[in-house]
């Protein structure tokens, strides 16, 4: 089954988001589904960010989570956003993608930007909208289960370490491809380089941290 993101579970007295349902009552428990859900959208999300320098608005509201049948694990993500909503870093993006891909961009939607402001509407969609309010509501949703529990500090130690997992996928690719000694394509490949470390900094060692 699939299910958006923002969506609640039927009314009651708490109100609690169906996310956090899920988690609570996975034999994984609160910790682990929540890093299986990070780990999901950081993949998603960041691994396209750090690659090719492409924030998508990825809200809750854009976004649909594709469940396991038999225990709501969380498979996949649907981002839904049909009418663009890109922000582009035009330096990376224009290093490690092909010219022909340039004409298909959305032509109001989708936004050719500067490094600084591609990375704000990846921190904004993705974590500040997303992933920081899912993990406030199991967190919330499991005050008082102890070791099974998720507070809020170990929510954010959880998410930055999912974050730095899926830098080093990223990093561990990029390392395969040419280095600028060996002509254009490594050129190339050290733009998409230096800008997965600089994301690195910024979401796992910085200010953003």
């Amino acid at each position: 089954p699939s299910v958006g993101c923002a969506e609640r579970s039927a009314p009651s007295a708490r109100e609690v988001p169906l996310l956090a349902e899920l988690a609570l009552a996975h034999s994984a428990g609160a910790v682990g589904y929540w890093r299986a859900y990070c780990t999901l959208v950081l993949r998603a999300a960041l691994g396209l960010f750090a690659r090719y320098g492409v924030a998508l608005e990825l809200h809750q509201q854009n976004s649909l989570l594709q469940l396991r049948a038999a225990d709501g694990w969380p498979e996949l993500l649907i981002c839904r956003e049909v009418a663009g909503g890109a922000y582009i870093d035009d330096g990376v993006f224009a290093a490690t993608v092909a010219p022909s891909v340039r004409p298909m961009l959305h032509g109001r939607q989708d936004a050719i930007v500067d490094a600084e402001l591609s990375f704000s509407s990846f921190f904004h969609s993705t974590i500040a909208m997303h992933l920081l309010p899912a993990g406030a509501c199991i967190a919330a949703a499991s005050r008082g289960r102890g070791a099974d529990g998720l507070d809020e500090a170990r929510m954010v130690r959880e998410l930055r370490t999912c974050a730095a997992a899926v830098l080093d996928e990223v990093d561990a690719e990029l390392g395969r491809l040419p280095h600028a000694l060996d002509g254009a394509d490594g050129a190339r490949a050290d733009v998409a380089r230096a800008h997965a470390r600089a994301v690195r900094e910024r979401l796992v060692h910085g200010e953003q941290a």
